[in-house]
């Protein structure tokens, strides 16, 4: 799985929208309740660091079974230290790509989130480089709202 880099958040304007408590049901119907309206602005919500948060695209399918798939918008916090376990964006042998972190006492892999993929192992000497943990994945549900498409006539 590749990743397209779009770049740093250039302002840090709010971004309020309304979020509603308490939660929907996702399941069966719940009873009726009494909803309640709170503004929230999406960057503190979603962000811890948004000086060192930005947007990648992912491309592949390599890592569908966590539900990345391409064309999703993966949010990066490179504040983070990377550990075992998180989902990275990393580089090595001049390209970049998604993956887990797998990190033992002897050895490091990326790892798939594919069976038809294989594990990368890294070679200590060679390295890896991580430039961020993904954070938040932001994937469309109606076929019709492409992010790609949307960025485009933005910019």
């Amino acid at each position: 799985m590749r990743a397209h880099y779009l770049g740093p958040v250039d302002e840090h304007k709010e971004i309020l929208l309304d979020l509603i408590d308490p939660p929907i049901h996702a399941g069966a119907p719940g009873p009726s309740e009494e909803y309640r309206r709170k503004r929230v602005d999406l960057n503190k919500l979603l962000m811890d660091n948004i000086d060192a948060t930005f947007l990648w695209f992912a491309d592949g399918e390599s890592m569908i079974d966590i539900g990345i798939r391409t064309d999703d918008l993966l949010v990066i916090d490179r504040s983070l230290d990377a550990i075992d376990g998180d989902i990275v964006v990393a580089g090595f042998n001049g390209e970049n790509t998604v993956k887990r972190l797998s990190v033992n006492k002897e050895k490091v892999f990326l790892l798939p989130e594919n069976p038809n993929y294989q594990p990368i192992p890294i070679n200590p000497e060679e390295g890896v480089t991580i430039f961020g943990v993904v954070i938040l994945v932001i994937h469309p549900l109606r076929t019709s709202y492409e992010l790609r498409r949307r960025l485009n006539r933005l910019q």
